[in-house]
């Protein structure tokens, strides 16, 4: 919580929203669904609710891909993937 409200800070009124935190009866009147305890046994404290932008800027884009093509990176508009390497344990790496 502490991190979130720094950011709040950070971002003055520039933010869309500011972090609140929830305790256990409000996380779940808005999460109906989520657990209130862990498989380890742990209780459900409360939640932090926090909302996050997005930019659509097209020239950002192609500005960070011709920046990092140039500094040797792979770029690609569009890629399927084929497959996963996965470790011994058989968890994607």
């Amino acid at each position: 919580g502490v991190g979130l409200k720094f950011y709040d800070l950070l971002a003055g009124s520039s933010t869309l929203v500011p972090s609140k935190y929830m305790n256990i009866l409000e996380s779940l009147s808005r999460l109906p669904t989520m657990s209130k305890y862990s498989e380890d046994g742990r209780s459900l404290k409360g939640s932090i609710l926090y909302y996050d932008g997005q930019f659509n800027d097209t020239r950002l884009n192609v500005t960070l891909a011709t920046s990092a093509a140039a500094a040797g990176a792979a770029v690609s508009n569009y890629t399927d993937c084929v497959g996963l390497i996965k470790n011994e344990a058989g968890k994607v790496v």
